[in-house]
């Protein structure tokens, strides 16, 4: 599962989504704008070292469904900061409340992305056009001190990932995300409100005429939905459902920010910032929220053909018991690379081989927890 597997089924097909993470996890990958490029070697590839972590990693190997979550609290919020307010897209909740965040302490630091020409709202914050989940790898190996991210849904599900598998606490602010384009706002996927689509033929010729009229560091919203614009055109989370909170646009009235809590946690922490006063309330159109959550979670998912060793995994772990020939038979590969996949597997203890001297051939399992 080399990185020339990851740019085959993922990268060259579309699904990437220039969240970096395979970066963070390889020292051999950078982010070439927002594509993951080798720049040197793949160590799996060169030195025969049994790696594959920028696959196994990579939250668009495995595909999910989107799943309907039920919000534990919906708040429609608008900043009493009247500085915060002047330069808000809506209620400037996100700005507000992480700022509170860093100067209680709550956080250390929290990975973000902003303008280049904003100053920092508060010590720590992170700002980057591209590969936050990158920068949060490297941050979760420098501190143990509690951290933060902001992202689009699918930089929450790789948060949330980046989370599982280091064991570490990380408070995931999600961003509503309908994958259009606006252009009286900011260019690019991680905008907010009601438009139409634009088809992909005209999208590229539609971001340079409005880079021509808008010549500031917004171009780099531009360059990103160029490149993710596959991905994002069959993405089907609106309200990032692997965040602690989610805010955006949709559901409250001209300047405000609806703010949706997933999580104990999350509702705990904005309930907190309203009780200090940091925002004024308003009443959620919840039937706009849920038609903009139901239109986009309707898009079909971008299907690929699996790897063949995810192929035989899948097939063990769905069938039971088997041979190399029935797997060959059923999955339609050659013997000999069944026969390789299944003995990696093995070797990993994902799979275990038994062999009897009354059988025709060994038979393969799952491994029992």
């Amino acid at each position: 599962m080399s990185f020339k597997l990851l740019e085959k089924e993922i990268i060259d097909v579309g699904l990437c989504q220039g969240c970096a993470l395979c970066v963070g996890l390889c020292k051999h990958i950078v982010m070439e704008e927002t594509r993951p490029i080798l720049k040197d070697y793949c160590i799996l590839e060169r030195e025969g070292q049994d790696c594959g972590k920028c696959y196994q990693s990579c939250p668009q190997v495995n595909q999910k469904t989107f799943e309907a979550k039920q919000p534990l609290e919906i708040f429609s919020l608008r900043s009493k900061d009247p500085e915060i307010l002047a330069k808000a897209s809506s209620g400037g909740f996100v700005t507000t409340f992480t700022k509170d965040l860093l100067e209680n302490q709550t956080l250390s630091e929290i990975v973000m992305i902003q303008g280049t020409d904003d100053k920092p709202i508060a010590g720590g914050v992170v700002y980057k056009r591209s590969g936050i989940l990158e920068r949060l790898v490297a941050l979760t190996g420098e501190t143990f001190d509690p951290v933060g991210i902001v992202g689009v849904p699918c930089e929450m599900r790789g948060a949330a990932k980046i989370e599982g598998d280091m064991n570490r606490e990380i408070l995931k602010i999600g961003l509503f995300c309908s994958s259009q384009i606006f252009p009286d706002k900011r260019c690019g996927c991680t905008l907010l409100g009601e438009a139409h689509l634009l088809p992909p033929g005209e999208l590229k010729k539609f971001i340079e005429e409005w880079e021509k009229e808008n010549e500031d560091h917004s171009h780099e919203e531009g360059k990103r939905c160029d490149s993710c614009k596959q991905y994002c055109s069959h993405c089907q989370d609106f309200p990032a459902i692997y965040s602690d909170i989610t805010a955006g646009e949709v559901g409250s009235q001209k300047g405000y920010t609806t703010v949706v809590a997933w999580t104990e946690r999350g509702k705990e922490l904005v309930e907190s910032a309203v009780a200090k006063g940091l925002f004024e309330t308003g009443k959620v159109s919840e039937e706009d929220l849920k038609a903009a959550i139901n239109f986009k979670s309707k898009r079909e998912l971008l299907t690929f053909e699996k790897p063949p060793r995810q192929q035989v995994l899948d097939y063990i772990t769905e069938q039971g018991p088997t041979t190399i020939s029935n797997m060959v038979k059923n999955l339609n590969l050659e013997p000999q690379k069944v026969r390789y996949e299944a003995l990696r597997l093995t070797q990993k203890m994902l799979v275990e081989m038994k062999v009897e001297p009354e059988m025709d051939e060994p038979m393969f399992s799952l491994v029992c927890e």
